[in-house]
């Protein structure tokens, strides 16, 4: 939550995180909405983190394999337009976090550190 922002993560049937909502945190109306195409890779959004104005989350990709993969994704805090996505080397189901100016994501087996 920011001053003047809710951001709101829903959680499908338990395993499928897919949709972030902004929303007013006084009258409750949503200002802007993300839901993912079901066609896209990134199929679990994890617990976002704001940090400035941009909104980061984490996510992992369906199952390939027996394998996954992660990304963090970057959105525009006040509009929810994607500004970037970053393949990561493994999975991540841990929220990105932000110490000395860097932006942290913890992967199955590596632990990142974006600038």
């Amino acid at each position: 939550m920011t001053e003047d922002r809710l951001i709101v993560l829903k959680h499908m049937h338990g395993i499928r995180s897919d949709e972030l909502w902004a929303l007013d945190p006084v009258t409750g109306d949503t200002e802007w909405d993300v839901i993912v195409d079901p066609s896209d890779p990134v199929t679990t959004f994890n617990r976002p983190l704001v940090a400035g104005s941009k909104l980061f989350v984490t996510g992992t990709e369906s199952p390939k394999n027996d394998t996954r993969e992660g990304f963090v994704t970057v959105f525009d805090l006040e509009s929810g337009e994607l500004l970037a996505r970053q393949k990561l080397p493994s999975a991540s189901f841990m929220p990105p976090v932000v110490a000395a100016s860097r932006l942290f994501v913890v992967c199955q087996e590596d632990i990142l550190a974006f600038s």
